[in-house]
């Protein structure tokens, strides 16, 4: 298991400042921020192709 520091920052929430850090590179968090970037247009359907 790593160190991860004093108890002291870890109270101060530096543990906490970490874990958002390292959310960014989850594969969940990407597919999240690629869904929210996306446009969807709606409109009248076509009901006859020429």
């Amino acid at each position: 298991m790593a160190n991860l520091g004093r108890l002291e920052k870890l109270q101060e929430g530096a543990l906490d400042k970490l874990i958002e850090g390292l959310a960014k590179f989850s594969r969940k968090q990407w597919i999240e921020a690629c869904a929210l970037s996306l446009e969807a247009k709606w409109g009248a359907c076509q009901v006859f192709c020429v």
